[in-house]
């Protein structure tokens, strides 16, 4: 699915108006202090969602590089330190909002997810994106952490709709999807340019209708 695609004209989205701290937790601690027995509604049994700030950038960094391979057949990341520090700081300047997928029996991050492209009245719509940590594949995780982005989009947000646009190859991105609840839609013609040529996704969407079954406690699993 595309990650860190920025649209035109976006609003700016920041955690005070979302409701959502950067540590997650009524002491304003950094999510690497955070016990795991400590609960907030953005965790679920395994994962815990986060806004990104500066203090995760060299982590972040980390991971988008020793994972570069596995995604690049979908989409391009920074991997630079510098780059990634910028893009965590100034998300709002492009409506962006970056999420860390942090695993809650020790902190670690195990990938990090976006919501972009937010729309207000009468659409209430976003996009999201995801990356995984290219050695926790296959257990899960993003799926959980997607189910909390679409939770976390529709209660604290008041959106309606989430969306993902998956290229019809990428299989795994697509099994994901469907733990964290979301349905195909179809496909999207030419959706993204990608090295000069258009190329078509398959458009999937979570709508607040399908929050009942999208259960943050609910452990999924990513294997085939």
């Amino acid at each position: 699915m595309p990650e860190f695609k920025m649209g035109d004209s976006l609003p700016k989205i920041s955690s005070a108006k979302s409701g959502l701290r950067y540590a997650e937790s009524p002491n304003d601690r950094s999510p690497n202090d955070r016990s795991p027995n400590d609960r907030s509604p953005n965790d679920s049994d395994r994962v815990r969602l986060c806004l990104l700030c500066d203090a995760d950038a060299a982590e972040t960094a980390e991971l988008l590089a020793r994972s570069t391979d596995f995604h690049r057949n979908w989409v391009t990341y920074p991997t630079d330190l510098d780059q990634v520090a910028a893009f965590i700081a100034h998300p709002g300047d492009d409506g962006m909002m970056v999420f860390g997928v942090r695993r809650r029996s020790d902190n670690v991050l195990v990938g990090i997810a976006t919501l972009c492209r937010i729309a207000r009245e009468p659409w209430l719509t976003a996009e999201c994106g995801a990356a995984v940590d290219v050695r926790q594949c296959g257990n899960g995780y993003m799926a959980e952490g997607m189910r909390l982005l679409v939770r976390f989009a529709v209660e604290e947000l008041g959106l309606h709709r989430v969306e993902a646009l998956v290229r019809p190859e990428n299989v795994a991105s697509a099994r994901m999807l469907t733990s964290a609840g979301f349905r195909i839609e179809g496909i999207a013609r030419g959706a993204i340019r990608i090295q000069d040529d258009w190329v078509d996704h398959m458009r999937w969407a979570a709508i607040a209708e399908d929050l009942p079954t999208i259960q943050r406690h609910i452990p999924v699993e990513e294997r085939g």
